[in-house]
Formats: C-alpha cells, sequence, structure tokens
C-alpha cells in the first residue's frame, strides 16, 4: 500500500514539473536574456561608425573608379557625424565608446588595406553591402529593445541614412561587378 502512495505521490510531482515546464513561456526568457543593452549598441554602433569612417578614407585614396572614392568620402562624413552625434549620447550615459576597431572589423580593414585597384574596389563595395546589412540590423534591433528614449531615438533616426548608403553601395556594386 505504501510503495502505491509513494508512485502516486510521484507521478502528481512529475505532473507538476511538467506543467511548470510547459507553462514556462522560453520565448520570454530568451528575449529578455538577449535583449540589446544601451551598453552593447552604443559600443557596437561606435564601432560600426569607425570601420565606416576608416575603410572609407582607405576607399578615397585607393580606388581607381571615381564612383567608389566618391563614396568612400561620404561614408567617411556621414558617419562621422552620426559619430559625433553618438559619442555625446554616450557621454551624456554615461557609456565609454571604443576608440579602436573590434578584432573582426579590423581584420576586414587590414584585408582592404593590402589591395589595390580592380580587386580593391570590388572587395570594398562587397565589405560596404555586409557591413551595413550589418549596422541596419543592429539599429533595428536597437530601435525595437533599448529602453532609453534618447538612444531609441537616435538609432530610429540613423536608419533611415544606413538605408540610404546600402542602396547607393548596391548602385555602385554593377560597376566594380564589370570590372
Amino acid at each position: 500500500m505504501k510503495k502505491a502512495q509513494v508512485n502516486i505521490w510521484l507521478f502528481f510531482m512529475l505532473l507538476g514539473s511538467a506543467f511548470a515546464v510547459v507553462s514556462c513561456d522560453t520565448n520570454d526568457l530568451d528575449e529578455n536574456n538577449q535583449r540589446l543593452t544601451e551598453t552593447d549598441f552604443v559600443v557596437k554602433a561606435a564601432n560600426s561608425d569607425l570601420f565606416e569612417i576608416q575603410t572609407g578614407r582607405l576607399a578615397s585614396i585607393k580606388s581607381n573608379l571615381t564612383e567608389v572614392r566618391e563614396l568612400g568620402q561620404y561614408l567617411v562624413m556621414e558617419h562621422t557625424n552620426s559619430s559625433t552625434q553618438l559619442k555625446n549620447l554616450a557621454e551624456l550615459k554615461k557609456i565609454t565608446i571604443p576608440d579602436s576597431l573590434s578584432e573582426d572589423k579590423r581584420v576586414h580593414r587590414i584585408r582592404l588595406a593590402s589591395q589595390t585597384g580592380a580587386a580593391f574596389d570590388k572587395d570594398f563595395v562587397n565589405t560596404q553591402i555586409i557591413a551595413h546589412d550589418e549596422a541596419i540590423s543592429l539599429y533595428e534591433q536597437a530601435s525595437r529593445e533599448l529602453q532609453d528614449p534618447d538612444l531609441k531615438n537616435f538609432a530610429a533616426k540613423t536608419l533611415d541614412a544606413l538605408h540610404t548608403h546600402r542602396e547607393q553601395v548596391v548602385m555602385i556594386k554593377s560597376k566594380t561587378d564589370a570590372l
């Protein structure tokens, strides 16, 4: 008789545990654990701007195509402006931003710096498409998830410019693909 009571008790404990697990919304936990923080956004956005500035400068002096040189100069100007805005916000929020590229971005910049001619132009344009896709994804996430209204507004405002940059790069890609 005692064995039957223990089995029933164990059955209800397992049933209760299963119910608790099923009723727990794991999507909410994942989203909360992976929510983009203000600090993460500022650091990643600053890294993105720095990459665009450094590679844009490379394009403005290394490219054989006028369109790529002009694009490089344009990206330097645009990302210097957004970088300045971001730095001002970071100071207000007491967030330290990096003054050098992350390792993955540094590797891409070094690779670009080692190239010349058509190889540089093609790689630069392809790299810019990828970099802007990453930036757009980051800024979209920030405009959805950030709690700080100033940073959230900055992200939302900057998205239009990032989309415009990407569109310009894609237009130039047709020229570099023909090289």
